[in-house]
């Protein structure tokens, strides 16, 4: 689910690697967070969906969040999960125990929005609230 062009670069983040370990952990149906990925993969294998890129064609990169995800863009209206996305709408998905032990729902979801690059990464701490709800 990771970014596969980040990979490398979050494997040598020892935080990002442990937050990666926890989501798997902590979710309470990896079923359905795998089906939703699923979702994403196959949007991409049928071309109604690519890997966004910046202004220079170079990819966007992913999400701050787990399980940094590459940012895509659709190429088609589609429908991930139960969210709506417009051609040339941006998306990710986000899958995050942030707050799980004190708590909080684990999030799945599919984010749809105009993404920046070079954001900080989030390591999702489960045991503290999600940094709106602080």
């Amino acid at each position: 689910m990771t970014d596969p062009n980040s990979v490398g670069f979050l494997r040598g983040d020892p935080d990002a690697r442990r937050v990666i370990d926890e989501m798997w952990a902590l979710d309470p149906d990896p079923a359905a967070s795998v089906a939703l990925w699923d979702e994403i993969r196959r949007a991409v294998e049928t071309g109604g969906a690519r890997v966004a890129r910046d202004p220079q064609g170079q990819p966007l990169g992913f999400f701050f969040c787990t399980p940094y995800c590459a940012v895509y863009e659709a190429t088609r209206p589609l429908v991930i999960g139960d969210t709506p996305i417009r051609t040339g709408q941006r998306f990710t998905f986000e899958r995050a125990a942030e707050g799980v032990r004190i708590g909080y729902p684990f999030k799945r979801e599919i984010v749809v929005g105009s993404f920046q690059t070079g954001a900080a990464i989030d390591y999702c701490d489960p045991d503290q609230p999600p940094p709106h709800d602080e």
